[in-house]
């Protein structure tokens, strides 16, 4: 758990960023939707994006990443 400097407390746990025990945040993964004026329905789940602290890999990440702290998701084209 951390404290962040307003006072609020976060914590990750299984992909999920929890903020004072209250807000849940999670990156859903999905596929792409066409921009038409069509009514298209919402597009299946496909999973959560994990969750990494940067802390866990500093050795491997860009320094400027590794100063802001914080999480990051693996996201590939």
């Amino acid at each position: 758990m951390s404290k962040l400097e307003s006072g609020m407390s976060c914590t990750l746990k299984d992909d999920t960023i929890t903020v004072n025990d209250d807000l849940k945040i999670s990156f859903r993964r999905t596929v792409r939707v066409p921009d038409i004026s069509e009514t298209n329905y919402l597009p299946p789940n496909l999973g959560a994006f994990p969750l990494e602290a940067v802390s866990q890999h500093s050795a491997r990440l860009p320094k400027a990443m590794v100063v802001k702290s914080g999480v990051f998701f693996p996201m590939y084209r």
